[in-house]
């Protein structure tokens, strides 16, 4: 029997999970599910990540997972997936079939070199993916995410759940950051290893932080939103960044491209020690 992860999603993705899983079923394949739960229902009850340690483990054992679309990610690719949909129509309409293939296939070589460079370049898959789901997401909300993955592969050996709940919150605070500041609305992810550490610093252009909000923006309940709900995400990184003895700094006074813009540098051990 072969062990695969089942995880249905949100949205239309428990029918769509249901309707693959039983033409699997039907055609006799030994497959042994292993229903586990991610997404929308996750967040709700609080985890930042989405993603239970018990789910992530499934995965560790199966290497197999048979996954329904997500309602975050699913989003934004049926927004881009809209769009260019929409161009290479249009561009058949006008009398230019030749321009629309040209215009398809060097969206689908674009897509699969950069999932190939983010793939090749970190070591651990879980993270490879959320930064791939982060492309999506700051897109959709029109901010400008560039990655700088340096030359070395981002092996670290820390939980891939505290490895997500950092580089997710920090890469939430700072679309979201960047979405509220003026334009031009980027965030830029940094990454870089040492013999015994790994450097992730996240950069975004958002509105200036004064000196009380910056005393203030690592505690609990935190934000510069007025909606209920938010204020956890910074807690979280500098909790687990504590607790495998890494660093945090913030620079207000950094710059992305000639803009104004603020730094967060977080570093973390490559190897978690015996007393961790």
């Amino acid at each position: 029997m072969t062990l695969v992860t089942l995880i249905p999603g949100d949205g239309i993705g428990p029918e769509v999970v249901d309707s693959a899983r039983r033409i699997v079923d039907a055609s006799g394949a030994p497959i042994e599910w292993e229903p586990r739960r991610a997404g929308a229902e996750v967040f709700k009850q609080g985890l930042p990540t989405g993603v239970p340690q018990d789910t992530i483990d499934s995965i560790s054992r199966s290497r197999v997972v048979l996954k329904g679309p997500l309602a975050e990610s699913l989003q934004a690719q049926n927004h881009e997936a809209s769009n260019r949909l929409h161009t290479v129509v249009s561009l058949i309409e006008i009398g230019k079939p030749e321009r629309a293939r040209e215009f398809a296939v060097s969206e689908l070589q674009f897509a699969q070199a950069m999932t190939d460079r983010v793939v090749g370049t970190v070591g651990d898959p879980v993270l490879a993916s959320l930064l791939l789901a982060k492309l999506a997401q700051a897109q959709e909300r029109g901010v400008v995410l560039s990655l700088d993955l340096g030359q070395e592969q981002l092996n670290t050996r820390l939980p891939a759940q505290d490895v997500v709940t950092v580089v997710g919150n920090l890469l939430d605070n700072a679309i979201e950051a960047a979405r509220g500041g003026p334009a031009p609305r980027k965030v830029e992810f940094r990454a870089a290893t040492t013999a015994d550490a790994v450097d992730l610093i996240v950069t975004n252009t958002g509105a200036e932080l004064g000196s009380v909000e910056l005393a203030h923006m690592f505690e609990r309940g935190w934000t510069t939103k007025a909606e209920p709900g938010h204020g956890l995400g910074l807690v979280l990184v500098r909790s687990t960044v504590e607790r495998w003895q890494g660093s945090l700094m913030v620079d207000p006074d950094s710059e992305l491209d000639d803009v104004p813009a603020l730094t967060v540098r977080v570093r973390l051990p490559r190897a978690v020690s015996a007393s961790a």
